[in-house]
């Protein structure tokens, strides 16, 4: 076997196979005799038939499939000797193939993309940090209060809390539309936006009033005025904050100091979540903008057919259109970004040798873990789980590139508070 590579393009490449003929030949012939042992044909016992009509019946077939057979057994090899970094998907094309004469066909592969990354120390990226407040730590219990609080009819003159239930009758009109009338609308402020809340706090039962909402602009603008009659108000009743609220919301807890520090623990697992990945997605921001290389084209083009034949299947299993919802572009979009970013993680890691430690994976796992009763028994799962350390592995790979990346670049450093932090991920 002979083995020639040309570059068509920026990363495809051609290899033309050269087998020599007495290779075609000598498949060809064990094709034939395979068949002949096995062929049926009237008026012969199986397997004495005369080879020339075993050739005349099957020579085709045994042709294509000695073609076959070659093609599967040289192209490997013919790929291992470029030495190159290859998308898993190419094209055979078959330039000459007859009997007496040297087999030759083109092998068409996409090359993965060798990437020259950047002077890391260019990059500019803000990077978030928050610090859990005590402030923080009472806001969320007062939150799992007003979860499981109960409601009580108000009295007559009463004033209208930021926390509390209201059943109204609203009219909502829109010029052109005939009015819409519900009347048992129900409000609950606390889950209300704020806007709207503000409207009633401080009114009373029997009251009316209107206001008007805006939304879109230029010719989708849409102004809708809400004219609200209160009908009835019920009062938000918090719970104690004792041993058996605590026990009510699954805590183990019987003070309110062990209960904070609790609640706090839980706030420091989210913040350090939602910090970790708004900085992973600000380097990766980063790279990608400063990164420009040709993507493999037909490699892309595959996974976004399969991502779409995935779409159709849910959407006919759920009788949505998903597919013209997201539509080719999405995903086109959606996979292109992601692989170009692997392709620059790789680079970097190689370049780096940016490796995870098994003391790196044990301490990730606990981390995950530690949201759990039994945190132990999680990690011995976890570890011993094939599939999931090896997720978790590439989780820590990952962020361990993140946090080279952010030790080298220009980074600028944004302190917000968790309340913000926990808004900007809604």
């Amino acid at each position: 076997m002979q083995v020639s590579i040309a570059n068509t393009s920026e990363l495809e490449r051609v290899f033309t196979v050269t087998v020599p003929a007495a290779d075609l030949t000598a498949a060809y012939d064990k094709v034939l005799k395979k068949i002949a042992k096995m062929a049926k044909v009237d008026g012969f016992r199986k397997g004495h038939v005369p080879q020339q009509m075993i050739q005349r019946l099957y020579g085709s077939s045994a042709f294509s499939e000695a073609v076959e057979k070659i093609v599967n057994e040289n192209t490997p090899k013919a790929l291992e000797e470029g030495k190159l970094k290859l998308a898993p998907n190419f094209g055979i094309d078959i330039k000459k193939a007859e009997l007496g004469q040297d087999f030759v066909y083109d092998v068409v592969a996409e090359e993965f993309p060798k990437v020259n990354v950047v002077d890391l120390g260019t990059l500019e990226i803000e990077k978030l940090t928050c610090d859990v407040s005590d402030a923080d730590v009472d806001n969320v219990i007062e939150k799992i209060r007003l979860q499981n609080g109960t409601f009580t009819p108000a009295e007559d003159d009463y004033q209208i809390g930021p926390n509390d239930k209201v059943k109204v009758k609203l009219t909502i009109t829109q010029e052109g539309k005939d009015p819409i009338v519900n009347d048992n609308g129900v409000v609950v402020l606390f889950a209300a936006p704020k806007a709207v809340a503000e409207k009633y706090i401080g009114k009373k039962a029997g009251e009316k009033f209107d206001f008007t909402d805006e939304s879109g602009e230029g010719d989708n603008k849409i102004v809708r005025k809400f004219d609200v009659e209160i009908k009835e108000v019920q009062k938000m009743n918090l719970p104690e904050l004792n041993e058996a609220f605590f026990k009510s919301v699954g805590s183990k807890d019987q003070t309110l100091e062990s209960f904070k520090t609790e609640v706090r623990n839980n706030i420091e697992r989210e913040k350090n979540y939602l910090v970790l990945s708004k900085n992973a997605a600000a380097v990766r921001e980063a790279l990608l903008k400063a990164h420009e290389f040709a993507m493999p084209v037909k490699f892309i083009d595959k996974r976004v057919e399969e991502a779409l034949e995935e779409a159709k299947k849910k959407a006919a299993a759920s009788q949505k259109n998903a597919v013209n919802q997201l539509g080719k572009e999405y995903y086109q979009d959606l996979i292109s970004s992601s692989y170009k970013y692997g392709f620059i993680v790789d680079a970097i890691i190689e370049n780096n040798e940016i490796k995870v430690t098994e003391d790196d994976l044990k301490s990730k796992v606990q981390e995950i873990a530690s949201a759990y009763e039994d945190a132990d028994e999680v990690v011995k799962y976890y570890l011993s789980n094939p599939k999931i350390k090896n997720q978790i592995e590439d989780q820590c790979r990952e962020q361990k590139v993140v946090d080279f990346v952010l030790s080298k670049a220009n980074v600028k450093e944004n302190k917000i508070d968790f309340n913000t932090l926990a808004a900007q991920a809604r």
